[in-house]
């Protein structure tokens, strides 16, 4: 059996049972995957086929989901601060979307064995009590050091940050590009407040 694109293709394998399953979609693949590791006979035909594979969708109930993300670093520095193999620079930041699959249900992901051992689920456990004690230890080291946590009422840059920010929803609202609405409500933010952005300071 291979799987493109959504598309069935049935080739029976010749011990009986289903063979290579390719997909770029995460829900087919895991039901045919799935299929082809619980099945223990031929299927009789591709209606035979699709039907066991509808229903093993439907029984373990997988969701689509989609986001979408920006990055404005790589390898620990600025996008804009590379070039490309062209000699023009990078853009200052880079939107990119991604989607993947969750089990609706517990059930579904039981179905699917890919729920964690007890071994696993011990490891997942100690790390959060881990990052948990780490972070509060953190937040006290840094108090103790004296260090002020940044407001409005003793940081300029983050006075800069909210009116920045009003005034860039403004500005994309009224139809500007992102880059000209950008270099604006910088401009207007500073203006308004009397206050210097400082250079290395990323505003979003």
């Amino acid at each position: 059996m291979t799987i493109l694109n959504n598309t069935v293709d049935l080739a029976l394998a010749p011990a009986g049972g289903l063979a290579t399953v390719l997909t770029d979609s995460h829900q087919v693949c895991r039901v045919g995957a799935h299929l082809a590791a619980t099945l223990g006979h031929e299927v009789d035909s591709m209606s035979d086929f699709t039907d066991r594979l509808q229903h093993e969708a439907t029984r373990m109930k997988l969701i689509d989901k989609s986001g979408k993300a920006k990055a404005n670093r790589a390898y620990g520095k600025p996008l804009d601060s590379f070039t490309k193999a062209d000699g023009s620079p990078v853009v200052s930041e880079v939107e990119y979307g991604y989607s993947w699959s969750e089990y609706a249900d517990v059930e579904s992901m039981q179905e699917a064995k890919e729920e964690l051992t007890l071994a696993q689920q011990l490891k997942v456990v100690n790390a959060a009590r881990k990052t948990t004690a780490r972070q509060a230890a953190n937040a006290l080291a840094i108090i103790a050091a004296g260090v002020i946590k940044p407001t409005a009422e003793n940081d300029s840059q983050i006075r800069l940050k909210s009116v920045f920010t009003g005034i860039y929803a403004k500005n994309i609202s009224k139809g500007m590009s992102a880059e000209d609405a950008r270099a604006d409500a910088r401009t207007r933010a500073a203006e308004l407040l009397d206050e210097a952005w400082d250079d290395d300071d990323d505003e979003e």
